[in-house]
């Protein structure tokens, strides 16, 4: 059985490749389908990255309540970071998307 490309360039490779894919909130969504390791690899790393990066207020504060700094907020980063792009209340409900650039 043959492995594909992208199977075998490691994590800091494909990572940095979608990195730069990060300007649309779709893309990543597009990319999590192609397969297991990418999905895994955007909801643990990608979506956290860009969590602590727009949202850093509510990040410290959900992980703040944690023992562990390795921390998941319910749901997951995945989860944390769809509700940052698609819920459009959240300003005025009082939480401050600092430095979004959704």
């Amino acid at each position: 059985m043959s492995e594909s490309g992208f199977s075998r360039l490691s994590d800091d490779v494909v990572l940095n490749i979608f990195f730069k894919l990060e300007d649309d909130p779709r893309n990543w969504a597009r990319l999590a389908c192609v397969s297991t390791k990418f999905s895994s690899l955007i909801r643990n790393v990608c979506c956290k990255s860009k969590c602590s990066q727009t949202i850093p207020s509510v990040v410290n504060d959900l992980l703040s309540t944690s023992a562990s700094p390795s921390a998941v907020p319910p749901g997951g980063w995945a989860s944390l970071y769809k509700l940052a792009v698609c819920c459009p209340g959240l300003l005025q409900a009082g939480v401050l998307l600092e430095n979004s650039d959704f």
